[in-house]
């Protein structure tokens, strides 16, 4: 079985960045993206072409909290990691990183590891 933060790792992180660079985008040139995210212009490519991080989908609240943070970095109000590391606490604080889990696994359904 993944432990939570594999999760966040493997899957979890790689769709941010996707979903990040996918707004980000409207606002910024590629290359922009790629300087401000620490990416290769490759990468921002292949997350805005979904040939990466196709595996995960967020729910529309989280989504929605991805595109407020998303605006901010585009306007630089704030840092691009701190907005990372804003979403991955929503998502724990709201459970969003067991729905991920359990769609990526078979998990128990009274797992409580991400709040040990």
């Amino acid at each position: 079985m993944l432990h939570p933060q594999e999760v966040e790792v493997w899957y979890v992180l790689p769709t941010i960045r996707k979903e990040m660079c996918r707004q980000l985008k409207k606002e910024l040139t590629q290359k922009q993206i790629a300087d401000m995210l620490g990416i290769t212009e490759a990468a921002v490519s292949q997350y805005t072409g979904s040939k990466r991080a196709a595996k995960v989908k967020f729910s529309g609240q989280f989504n929605d909290e991805l595109k407020r943070v998303c605006k901010q970095i585009a306007a630089r109000k704030i840092d691009p990691f701190a907005g990372v590391q804003r979403l991955c606490r929503q998502l724990y604080k709201t459970g969003e990183i067991c729905k991920v889990h359990k769609k990526i696994e078979n998990v128990r359904a009274c797992c409580d590891v991400c709040f040990r």
